[in-house]
């Protein structure tokens, strides 16, 4: 490995944000590399992210662990299959090439395809570096860390990054900085501030055409309906930018020029603009000082989710629903061979992406859905760190599982075995209504176990022995839909029926299962009995239209 240059400026995340640092690369045009020391959360690690810039576009992003790799991005996509990403993964690991180059090879997707996703994927590892709360930068100027990296290269401009990275994480201390230096005061756009490169879009443009009438405050933000994470993101970037300045409001004079008594106030004093809200920053390492924060506006929230937080949910959502077929590697996005540092880098990065109390309290059901996805993140951790508990995972990938839905499957099924098994048991000891509950148990676990069903409506038969069953035959019709062939099954619909006081159907029932089934005793007993009605004169009934097979099958049965 190459011995590093010494950088050109050095400092620290605490004092410069990441936004702040794009946007003075940008704009100054500088070509070299970034080296970024993150820590995420509780100074958790986050490992050395290198970012390459040319002319102050970004151009490649290595980050310490492999968590948007190429594969996954087209697989997200939708461009190539599972089998397709898993056997580039193969190849890669026999060192085939890169693996863009490996999936053309294999005709998964066209070199278009390829490129979408690399830009994608520059993307992705970007707005990563806006969740970093501290940590040591370091610029090397002219030099590229990153020539050696591989793959091709597809410059993106910062600009469109900065406002989906602040608006990503609205509580962040960069963020919260900045309004605490608006304050109470109004914020105002520069004559030549120009916004349609930002990628702003719907109520965020509602709020930007308020700031081009005139200076607005924060309250005025939210109340023109932007969310207030989405007016604390707002006021970041621009203030970041220098596109706008915080403005005190003067008093506000009649066109006559004559002002009433009665609207008469002290004039406050001009406001110093510091340095920082010049739109370059001067020095990456120091920040102008900054007048004592103050506390922020009070703001009543407007009725329903903000639209940020409706665009938050529904990301965490799609990505909660997305991890319930993934495996622990997958959520973490590493291989099997993956080291433990490797593991606890990969989770830290992970968890302050979705850490709960990175959310606003306001915000209930994205709180809840943040601490779902951290929950599978400690689950992912806890296997993969454990030498034992890593073997165990390995061999449930292996045998086709190992994702939360089949673990979900196959604890069902065990849970609906076992109250099964209860049930069976009740039913033995004549506890006949414990009996049916568990055996009702069972088929909400899975309702295709006839062996509840057949539980169940003996149940319903032993506890009611002469009323007309209708729920007992809805069951045992339900289960003859699941089995038809299932002689159990036909013996207690012919019981019913026979409740019901249908006895031809009753006896083609008794037929069906001893025809499926002739050691079965209960449709054995059932025919016997019908026999003796017959001797006895009872089988008028039986000889009703419809039932003359069953009359003869009786015949060859019993010899009559």
């Amino acid at each position: 490995m190459k011995p590093r240059p010494s950088p050109t400026i050095s400092g620290d995340l605490g004092r410069t944000s990441i936004a702040s640092l794009l946007w003075s690369l940008r704009q100054r045009e500088l070509s070299g590399t970034l080296a970024v020391h993150g820590e995420c959360h509780a100074g958790v690690s986050a490992g050395e992210t290198l970012v390459s810039v040319e002319r102050g576009m970004l151009a490649q992003i290595r980050q310490p662990q492999p968590l948007d790799t190429l594969g996954s991005v087209l697989r997200q996509q939708g461009a190539i299959t599972g089998e397709q990403f898993d056997e580039s993964l193969a190849r890669l690991a026999a060192r085939e090439g890169l693996q863009g180059e490996i999936l053309v090879a294999m005709g998964a997707c066209g070199p278009d395809a390829v490129a979408q996703a690399l830009r994608s994927q520059v993307r992705r590892k970007a707005l990563r570096l806006f969740a970093l709360e501290s940590g040591r930068i370091e610029f090397f100027r002219g030099a590229d860390l990153l020539a050696d990296f591989g793959g091709e290269r597809h410059p993106e401009d910062l600009l469109p990054l900065l406002w989906p990275g602040l608006r990503a994480y609205p509580e962040h201390g960069a963020v919260s900085a900045a309004v605490a230096r608006l304050g109470a005061e109004s914020l105002r756009l520069r004559p030549d501030a120009e916004l349609t490169a930002l990628g702003l879009d719907g109520v965020e443009l509602a709020a930007v055409a308020l700031l081009q009438a005139g200076p607005a405050t924060f309250a005025a933000l939210t109340g023109a309906g932007l969310g207030v994470g989405s007016a604390r993101a707002l006021v970041a970037l621009l203030l970041t930018t220098g596109l706008a300045e915080v403005a005190a409001e003067g008093p506000r004079r009649p066109a006559s020029g004559v002002q009433p008594v009665f609207q008469q106030r002290p004039v406050d004093p001009p406001r110093r603009i510091s340095s920082s809200n010049l739109p370059v920053v001067r020095d990456l390492g120091v920040r102008a000082s900054v007048p004592p924060p103050s506390a922020p506006p009070q703001v009543i929230a407007p009725r329903g989710a903000a639209p940020n937080l409706r665009t938050r949910l529904a990301a965490a959502e799609a990505r909660l629903a997305g991890m319930q077929n993934d495996t622990y590697f997958q959520m973490l996005g590493l291989d099997p061979n993956a080291l433990p540092q490797d593991v606890r880098a990969a989770y830290a990065e992970r968890s302050a992406l979705w850490r709960p109390e990175g959310v606003p309290e306001s915000a209930i059901a994205l709180r809840e859905v943040h601490g779902q996805i951290q929950g599978l993140l400690d689950e992912a951790l806890a296997a993969l760190i454990d030498d034992g508990a890593r073997r165990r995972h390995i061999l449930e990938i292996t045998a086709g599982g190992g994702t939360p839905n089949v673990r979900r499957g196959q604890a069902a099924q065990a849970d609906a075995l076992t109250r099964l098994h209860t049930a069976e048991v009740c039913l033995k000891c004549g506890a006949l209504d414990e009996a049916a509950r568990s055996a009702r148990e069972a088929l909400v676990a899975r309702p295709d176990l006839t062996g509840a069903v057949v539980v169940l409506v003996t149940a319903l038969l032993a506890r009611d022995p002469h009323g007309p069953c209708i729920e007992a035959l809805g069951w045992v019709t339900r289960g003859l839909k699941l089995a038809p062939d299932h002689d159990q099954l036909h013996v207690l619909a012919g019981r019913a029926h026979a409740r019901r006081g249908d006895p031809a159907r009753a006896l083609e029932h008794y037929v069906r299962a001893y025809r499926i089934n002739p050691t079965n005793m209960d449709a054995v007993r059932e025919l016997r009995l019908a026999a003796a009605r017959q001797r006895n004169g009872e089988a008028r009934a039986a000889e009703a239209p419809g039932t003359t097979t069953g009359g003869r099958l009786l015949a060859k049965i019993f010899g009559r």
